[in-house]
């Protein structure tokens, strides 16, 4: 799949600049390409400078910080690659309130994505995780007792193999 990433940015990017050509003129298409790339970096731009201006002043959340980060910088690249797709998906990324929400699902996913990791690898490396599916000593052996295991008899009796019951 990593192969075909850039074979299918590229249709994409041309699919939707033909599109687009083809529904408002192609001379709008390349004018809007251009005015997002330019819009797309001013706010990157800007954003970056806010994202800044945080770090100095707002030392409570560096996790989401740093998540807004993150994401501005996929926002920048996104809308410095040539085509109109990437640029809108790069400015999404970049406004404050869809950041916010991309964020949030992705904090999310990544919880899930932790913790289930967290126990696949408990269940791996301790080997206990189904032991009715493993071969693990002590799980799921039955220990029967039966009437004459008690019989009066204490450990060393039975170790010379004595019987004193009367």
């Amino acid at each position: 799949m990593p192969r075909l990433l850039p074979l299918l940015y590229i249709a994409t990017e041309i699919l939707v600049f033909v599109l687009l050509g083809l529904w408002i003129g192609f001379g709008w298409t390349v004018l809007l390409v251009v005015a997002t790339f330019i819009g797309g970096m001013l706010l990157a731009g800007w954003q970056f400078r806010e994202l800044v201006r945080r770090s100095l002043t707002d030392q409570s959340h560096p996790g989401r910080l740093t998540a807004d980060a993150a994401l501005s910088a996929v926002g920048a690249v996104l809308v410095a690659l040539p085509g109109l797709f990437t640029a809108v998906l790069g400015i999404v990324l970049l406004l404050p309130p869809t950041r916010s929400l991309v964020r949030r699902g992705l904090g999310e996913a990544l919880r899930r994505r932790i913790t289930s990791f967290g126990g696949a690898s408990f269940s791996t490396v301790s080997g206990v995780s189904m032991p009715q599916t493993k071969n693990v000593d002590g799980w799921g052996e039955v220990i029967d007792h039966r009437s004459d295991e008690f019989d009066g008899r204490d450990d060393s009796d039975a170790a010379d193999g004595r019987d004193d019951r009367a």
